[in-house]
């Protein structure tokens, strides 16, 4: 266990380097040579963590701060188990605060991420310098559950789940995103949202969370390309530019998405482009209860 202790006042020197920071998405940068421009996005690196557990399990981080940090805050690597993060104080942070998993979609059994728990932290001003870096970063993990979260101040997404851009079946799935308090986020980037989702991911849902004040022209609840099988239910959207949105511009669309029961403050949804509306029966979306 760790508890009660401060981890404050790191840095990361990776900005010094010929490549600087070529960023992708979500603090993930180009580094060194990459041959291609698509998934899977080879030539690839995650800034660090100033704290970082790798085949990590059955730990428990509970009650520390993490403060002023030059790079990411925690990261939860390969191989990491049954780990729990609690009551934590994440704030004034380069990157993101917290990052759980990785970029390989197809682990052995020992090198996966699942099992994790991340809940009743406050994470906020992150991405103070790399403003792509999300305030909770979510890889390619299972069984992970994300909730009594508050998130406040961040430049890009809130809470970013999934990787890959793809419907190809991962290791993602049976994900749970629920009952956690995500504002003042989207305040200097374009394209993100409150909550955002690549990939497809069975079995993962997003329940009871409050969204409010999402700073950008996309939306509240985000469902980006390959996007697929996630349920959001009971979420709560309020100064919001969409209440949510479907992807329809690029292939592979948003589809087999279930959005009930929820409530927002506005009837703006992106749910129309090039390829044709979220609502086609053929894209498999139900949008009932709201």
């Amino acid at each position: 266990a760790f508890e009660s202790l401060v981890f404050a006042n790191s840095t990361w020197l990776g900005l010094d380097e010929l490549n600087g920071y070529p960023s992708l998405q979500a603090g993930v940068y180009w580094s060194g040579t990459a041959s291609g421009c698509g998934p899977p996005f080879p030539g690839v690196a995650f800034v660090p963590g100033a704290v970082t557990l790798e085949h990590a399990h059955d730990v428990r981080i509970e009650r520390n701060v993490l403060a002023r940090l030059g790079a990411m805050g925690l990261v939860l690597e390969t191989g990491s188990q049954r780990v729990s993060v609690v009551g934590n104080i994440v704030r004034d942070v380069s990157g993101t605060g917290i990052r759980v998993g990785n970029l390989d979609p197809a682990p052995s059994d020992a090198d996966a991420v699942e099992d994790i728990v991340v809940r009743n932290n406050y994470v906020r001003e992150t991405g103070r310098e790399l403003f792509d870096n999300a305030a909770i970063f979510l890889g390619y993990v299972r069984r992970t559950i994300v909730e009594h979260n508050e998130i406040d101040d961040a430049p890009y997404t809130g809470i970013s789940l999934g990787w890959g851009w793809s419907l190809t079946p991962t290791v993602a799935r049976d994900n749970r995103i629920a009952q956690n308090l995500v504002h003042h986020v989207m305040r200097r980037l374009l394209d993100g949202g409150g909550i955002y989702t690549l990939s497809t991911q069975e079995g993962s849902v997003l329940e009871g969370n409050y969204l409010h004040d999402v700073m950008n022209v996309h939306a509240g609840l985000y469902f980006d390309q390959g996007s697929q099988h996630y349920a959001a239910r009971g979420n709560i959207l309020a100064s919001v530019p969409n209440w949510y949105l479907l992807q329809p511009v690029v292939e592979p669309h948003a589809r087999d998405i279930v959005l009930e029961g929820n409530f927002a403050d506005t009837t703006n949804a992106y749910c129309c482009g090039g390829l044709g509306c979220c609502t086609d029966p053929s894209w498999w979306n139900t949008i009932d209860g709201t």
